[in-house]
């Protein structure tokens, strides 16, 4: 979630931002390919004991990034793209 806030008005909530930093990049130990992380775990399904996440978003157009979870990111900014001010 993030805040917005124009000169003169009170910050207004942001339920679901930009592609790029809804989502952290994580693998696994034995894996290159970079999933999509949440708090429970990644969007195709690992749970999040067994993800390392790294300090970058996750990337839909990177080769690397798992296919699952690139469908399904791109699949939520579809049903629920970011809010236009």
């Amino acid at each position: 979630m993030t805040y917005t806030k124009r000169a003169g008005e009170a910050p207004r909530r942001r339920l679901f931002g930009p592609l790029v930093g809804r989502w952290a990049a994580g693998s696994t130990r034995r894996s290159e390919i970079e999933h999509a992380a949440t708090y429970e775990g990644t969007l195709c399904g690992l749970p999040g004991e067994k993800v390392e996440i790294y300090r970058h978003p996750f990337y839909t157009d990177r080769e690397k990034s798992c296919p699952t979870c690139r469908e399904l990111a791109l699949e939520h900014v579809r049903r629920w793209p970011p809010e236009r001010d």
